[in-house]
């Protein structure tokens, strides 16, 4: 943790990925030299937001021990899947900076979620069978989206927001009372995965148009 908890740091106070690369030795310089100078506060702060997730993780990890019911197993196996993806060995390099802070929240979606499986009976295992439903049926969507990204040779920016966006549905359908960063549901989710892919053929439309040109000549 401590070699990520680095490379993170470094990373942010570098302003890497979401600044360009240096394009010459003196933009190198310049940038190495603004990161020396806040990057034991940019330490400090991946530490607290490591902190928290840990916190989160373990809240989580505690629900989903012990005995659970059998019939609670779809649910469940849901839950660890989630949970595996949220918080894996390099959560810190995964997550961008502008969603770690937001995976503590979706950790203690899960604990919320097990917490209604536990108190809502019938009726409430029921419900959440009925959103699990609904959800896969937009994860399905999600990873054919970016399956369609991976046989073109291609990475869209939107695409990987949508990841995130299917977090914030999670927490939208299994623990409302936790409130989302951005309003949600399954339409604005599917809306989100067509603008995604609507922008991506924009930006690489006159790329192609280019291309060809070129090699024609």
């Amino acid at each position: 943790l401590h070699d990520q908890l680095m490379l993170a740091a470094a990373e942010r106070a570098l302003g890497w990925p979401s600044e360009s690369m240096p394009t010459n030795g003196l933009d190198f310089d310049r940038r190495m030299e603004a990161a020396r100078q806040h990057i034991m506060r940019v330490a400090d702060e991946v530490m607290i937001e490591a902190s928290a997730v840990i916190s989160a993780r373990h809240e989580a990890d505690a629900a989903l021990s012990g005995n659970l019911p059998e019939h609670w197993q779809p649910s469940v196996a849901d839950m660890r899947a989630q949970l595996a993806a949220l918080v894996g060995p390099t959560f810190l390099l995964d997550a961008p900076r502008t969603w770690i802070r937001h995976v503590p929240r979706f950790c203690r979606g899960i604990a919320r979620r097990v917490d209604k499986l536990t108190s809502g009976g019938v009726a409430g295992l029921q419900r959440d069978h009925a959103q699990l439903r609904v959800l896969s049926k937009c994860r399905l969507e999600l990873e054919a989206a970016m399956a369609r990204d991976v046989s073109a040779g291609r990475r869209s920016e939107g695409l990987a927001r949508c990841r995130w966006l299917l977090e914030e549905l999670r927490v939208s359908l299994f623990a409302q009372e936790l409130k989302t960063s951005v309003p949600i549901s399954p339409k604005r989710f599917a809306d989100a995965i067509r603008e995604a892919e609507r922008q991506h053929e924009a930006v690489l439309a006159p790329r192609e148009r280019s291309d060809t040109t070129a090699a024609a000549g």
